[in-house]
């Protein structure tokens, strides 16, 4: 079996410098840097009216399209930012990925499935955030899975964060900061409030693991970067040649069970958020608004 590294899922405290496998590939100025770093499965680019081929090392652009089929997956590497894992039967647009001499923004917009992300944000003037069809999800700097469904008529989102600040806000209200170990579910536009949220369940700590791998591919600076996150994140993990994910779970759970005690998704899952969780932000207020394109119906 191929050599696995494990990296802890908490927030990633380096800056992305990476570029495209086609070092003419610039993003241009005022756009920040963002690469499909791996591709699994049945995954599909839409720019316009065309269908890129979804090969590592390819720049994406906003506007962008990413659609994921059945047992697929991509991972996105994000300039300044961090890393994100697109789960199976998603899709995802690439929202925004501008900056500017003092600022910078980077949003994902999710119609549906899962967005599992890894980021890093460190300056109140750079902003990260998953939309989704009724909430917004806005990041200091943290490890956190999105999630939209769809009932009847209604999308459900949940947000689940496994390390780190997420403030999560629906048009009109006042936004709910999840602290580390924690989740809230929401059914259409009904009001969130902080009683809605809950200890991270085993449920979404299993999807964060299951989203929580990224591959080596022949990009010399993406590699470069994922070297030096392993010094400071064990719950990653990075998977080399022909190793699959199922192997390195299985590998990290029986490593887990060898050292007799409870590994970090353990205590996470019986974590007592209620005594954590608060609007205070150290004095970084995040400025996002619901997605225009979005309304309530």
């Amino acid at each position: 079996m191929k050599k696995l590294a494990f990296l802890s899922a908490v927030a990633l405290a380096v800056a992305l410098t990476y570029c495209g496998s086609k070092s003419d590939q610039s993003a241009g100025p005022g756009v920040i840097r963002t690469l499909l770093s791996n591709a699994s499965g049945d995954v599909r680019i839409e720019r316009g009216s065309e269908s890129l081929t979804a090969a590592p090392g390819l720049p994406l652009q906003a506007s962008d399209v990413l659609v994921t089929g059945a047992d697929s997956t991509a991972e996105l590497a994000i300039e300044g930012y961090g890393l994100v894992k697109v789960g199976a039967e998603t899709r995802i647009q690439i929202q925004k990925i501008s900056q500017d001499a003092s600022s910078s923004s980077a949003e994902i917009k999710l119609e549906r499935g899962n967005v599992a992300s890894f980021v890093n944000r460190r300056s109140a003037n750079q902003e990260y955030a998953v939309v989704t069809p009724t909430a917004i999800a806005g990041v200091r700097g943290t490890a956190f899975l999105v999630s939209v469904s769809k009932n009847a008529d209604a999308h459900r989102v949940q947000v689940s964060v496994l390390d780190g600040q997420v403030a999560v806000n629906l048009p009109g209200q006042e936004a709910v900061v999840l602290e580390k170990n924690s989740q809230i579910a929401i059914d259409g536009f009904q009001a969130i409030t902080r009683s809605m949220v809950r200890p991270l369940s085993r449920e979404s700590l299993d999807e964060i693991k299951k989203l929580a791998v990224f591959h080596r591919n022949n990009i010399t600076e993406f590699n470069t970067l994922l070297d030096e996150v392993s010094r400071i994140t064990p719950e990653l993990q990075i998977l080399e040649g022909d190793a699959t994910a199922d192997s390195a779970l299985g590998d990290r759970d029986s490593r887990s069970a060898d050292r007799g005690g409870l590994d970090n998704v353990d205590r996470a899952a019986r974590a007592d958020v209620s005594r954590t969780v608060r609007r205070d932000t150290q004095g970084d207020p995040i400025k996002l608004q619901p997605q225009s394109s979005y309304t309530q119906q």
